[in-house]
């Protein structure tokens, strides 16, 4: 169905969004969170399946690899490196962007306002048998996220972001990524999705949780 404008008595992007942490543990439950990993299953049709695991550090520290390996990505801050038995490796900065906008512990949706990060209202739509309400988030750097969120439940169910990719060190922007949400289950009073699906123009991957770790 067609995306209505934002009109007088819709919900605003900020009540949308505060329904959002309260209904996935509250935000005096998400900023306690010291640090946090999860390890994970990726699925690919054709090909079997493999783990991988990404930890966060507060405030914002990212590394994503496959489990013990020697080899990953490590964001800190505005910056990332491919670190690796030879030493690290600075990722390009449209790169790094990317991944920094991943590596914030509690998200773009908490405080977006101090982070330079503007929101909005979008509308409407069906899905899923679900009415959802979708709002936009607009970076510093002028990147656009479309996230939709159950109206029922309040939880984030679909997002869409862009793309990019490296072949032959340069950078290109790639399709934009539909990623869909599912299995909302509680770890340590915070519910997080076990089930999400990434799919883009050209390929689609399957991603179930093997183990989420919290400390606080």
């Amino acid at each position: 169905p067609q995306l209505g404008a934002a009109e007088a008595g819709e919900p605003t992007a900020e009540a949308i969004i505060a329904k959002y942490v309260e209904a996935i543990g509250g935000l005096e439950a998400l900023q306690k969170v010291d640090s946090r990993s999860v390890r994970y299953r990726v699925h690919m049709f054709g090909r079997d399946g493999y783990s991988m695991e990404r930890s966060w550090q507060r405030p914002n520290i990212m590394r994503s690899g496959p489990p013990g390996a020697p080899s990953y990505t490590l964001t800190e801050g505005p910056k990332s490196w491919r670190v690796g038995p030879d030493g690290r490796k600075e990722l390009p900065d449209q790169v790094a962007a990317n991944f920094a906008r991943l590596a914030d512990i509690d998200g773009p949706l908490v405080d977006s306002a101090k982070k330079g990060i503007s929101v909005e209202f979008v509308g409407t739509e069906q899905f899923d048998m679900a009415e959802l309400h979708q709002i936009r988030l607009t970076f510093k750097d002028g990147t656009r996220w479309e996230l939709f969120f159950d109206a029922r439940s309040g939880l984030l169910r679909k997002r869409k972001k862009p793309s990019f990719y490296m072949l032959n060190n340069e950078i290109s922007r790639g399709p934009d990524t539909w990623t869909y949400f599912y299995d909302y289950r509680p770890v340590q009073d915070i519910l997080f999705p076990h089930v999400w699906v990434q799919a883009t123009d050209d390929h689609t991957h399957a991603f179930v949780t093997e183990e989420i770790i919290i400390n606080e």
